[in-house]
Formats: structure tokens, sequence, C-alpha cells
């Protein structure tokens, strides 16, 4: 499975541009972006947590921060901080 279609799966984004879903993932983190293309191998999140010596809720993390940083970028959604207040 491509990057795009993990992308498209996980986040129901069907719509998605191969391109785009690329140029986002190319903003990630190196840990964010190893563990969404172990993921796109198939491989579970604790499998990836393994993989990358680090546990599987850290795994989970890295793979759930990394599909909402992309849809950010694909969908320029503003970014808030925890009070809810939009980031300049």
């Amino acid at each position: 499975m491509t990057l795009a279609e993990l992308y498209r799966q996980q986040t129901g984004d069907a719509g998605a541009d191969p391109r785009t879903v690329a140029a986002a993932a190319r903003r990630l983190t190196p840990g964010q972006l190893q563990a969404l293309e172990l993921r796109a191998q198939g491989l579970s999140t604790r499998a990836i947590g393994q993989a990358l010596g680090v546990s599987h809720g850290a795994a989970a993390g890295l793979v759930t921060r990394a599909l909402a940083a992309m849809r950010k970028r694909i969908h320029g959604l503003p970014r808030y901080h925890r009070t809810g207040r939009l980031s300049q």
C-alpha cells in the first residue's frame, strides 16, 4: 500500500491527490514517516513499536499525529493552541 492509499484509508479523504500527500509526508518528522511507512506495509502499531524500539502506545501516537499533521497540511487547517486560540 502506498502512503497516499494509507492516508485515504485512515482519514476517509478519498479525493486526496497522491502528489499532495507525498508533499505533506515529506514534512513529517523522521519517526512519524517511519511509522507511516511501516503501517503502509501492513504492520500493526504493536509491530511498529517493536520495529522502532518504542512502546505500542508511542507507535500508535506517531501514526495518529502523522496523519493529523498531513491532514492539516493538505487541507490548510489552522493550528490551535491547547487553549483553543488560533496561533499566529
